[in-house]
């Protein structure tokens, strides 16, 4: 490989690395299993204390599937399956607070959320403990560059694109952890097998 093709495929990389990551975080898809049950018995199941049940009727009013749209029912039942210990229900919890949907911006408490979520080993809430520790751009959420790589590991090897791709990137250009090609690469290869395609054939990856 000629210098000038590796030194371009390095530069793609760094902006990929460093313009804020890839952007593909905080998306959920629709559960069809929610569109075809019984609204009436996913009610009965909430209100029996059920905590997946509570995290279903969230989703079922937030998006009106079987009952009419209610953001105020929805964020009532989100908080009452986050408090039974939902990793899901927590992350979702943490995101109300970190954007301030449905209740006031709070990005302490959000925080709070997240790190709940992230230790019930929920991989999105581990990629954003990781991100908001990594990038320190709020001041209620000091960096903490060591943690970061802590909980990127953890949500890379969960299978979280992003978390690898961070990793990868970390790892090739030494920023908070030691410099090593391999290392990075064995992440970014992690990357484009959760969904990331392209990212282990970048043209430093063919050296």
């Amino acid at each position: 490989m000629s210098s000038k093709f590796l030194a371009m495929g390095v530069f793609l990389l760094g902006l990929l690395c460093f313009s804020g990551g890839l952007g593909a975080m905080d998306i959920r898809n629709d559960n069809p299993l929610i569109m075809r049950m019984d609204s009436k018995k996913i009610i009965t199941l909430a209100e029996a204390g059920d905590p997946q049940a509570q995290f279903d009727l969230a989703i079922m009013y937030g998006r009106g599937v079987g009952v009419q749209i209610n953001h105020n029912l929805a964020w009532d039942w989100i908080e009452k399956a986050a408090n039974n210990a939902h990793a899901e229900a927590q992350y979702w919890l943490a995101y109300g607070y970190f954007y301030g949907n449905n209740t006031a911006l709070d990005r302490a408490k959000a925080f709070s959320w997240y790190k709940k979520s992230a230790e019930s080993g929920y991989a999105n809430a581990q990629f954003m403990v990781a991100y908001l520790l990594d990038t320190g751009k709020f001041t209620e959420i000091p960096r903490e560059p060591v943690e970061a790589v802590k909980w990127y590991s953890t949500a890379g090897n969960s299978g979280h694109a992003e978390a690898a791709f961070r990793l990868g990137c970390k790892s090739y250009f030494g920023v908070d952890v030691a410099k090593n090609e391999a290392i990075a690469q064995r992440w970014f290869e992690i990357a484009e097998k959760n969904g990331l395609k392209g990212i282990s054939r970048l043209p430093f990856s063919m050296k």
